[in-house]
């Protein structure tokens, strides 16, 4: 049996230059929307990896809400509009706990 019957979702890391992505991309995963549990597979020959300072990558991308709270601020709802307002072509998705927006 899988184990996303039990978690919202499951990533496996393989390169250990992965892992602060990996861990940002759990982390995001998990608390937003429905909250829920992530499954973080670290095989014990990526933990034992070694990593050059040169090897490691800037974050791919720039930290704006590390720590979202559920009902969004208002900072959070400006920023969402003027991304809406900026789009050429914008499709709305209203769902039961939220919407999703596409351009």
């Amino acid at each position: 049996m899988s184990l996303n019957h039990f978690v919202k979702k499951a990533y496996r890391v393989d390169r250990a230059e992965d892992m602060g992505l990996a861990v940002a991309r759990a982390i995001r995963t998990a608390v937003s929307g429905r909250p829920g549990g992530v499954y973080l597979d670290l095989p014990a020959d990526t933990i034992g990896q070694l990593v050059s300072p040169d090897a490691v990558q800037p974050a791919i991308y720039p930290l704006v809400d590390p720590d979202p709270a559920q009902l969004p601020s208002s900072n959070a709802i400006t920023r969402a509009v003027d991304v809406i307002k900026g789009a050429k072509k914008t499709t709305i998705n209203f769902r039961k706990r939220g919407c999703v927006c596409t351009s």
